[in-house]
């Protein structure tokens, strides 16, 4: 589970690192450049792959996370029906659905 945080983590860090650099005040002459650049490396191209791929894994987990979510829920609702409100059960099913 660690690894999954982690790269998820990592992606949201680099992404704010480079939405700086994209937004701050450079000349013309050095921006022009790094466009330049950007568009033209091969390996800007294959990080862009890799990211890709990286955002499709992210993506998965993210719908598997909204149906574990959905069936904590759906348990709930059974617990509801079957007995009482209970404080430690309550607070077991908020836990899951967290």
């Amino acid at each position: 589970m660690t690894v999954h945080y982690n790269l998820t983590f990592q992606l949201l860090a680099a992404e704010m690192i480079m939405f700086c650099l994209l937004v701050a005040p450079f000349p013309n002459v050095i921006r022009r450049k790094a466009f330049a650049f950007i568009s033209r490396s091969r390996i800007v191209a294959k990080i862009a792959y890799a990211i890709k791929i990286a955002f499709i894994f992210v993506g998965i987990l993210f719908v598997d996370a909204v149906q574990r979510m959905l069936g904590a829920t759906s348990d709930a609702k059974q617990a509801r029906i079957i007995r009482p409100a209970d404080a430690g059960a309550h607070s077991a099913l908020a836990a899951k659905r967290f």
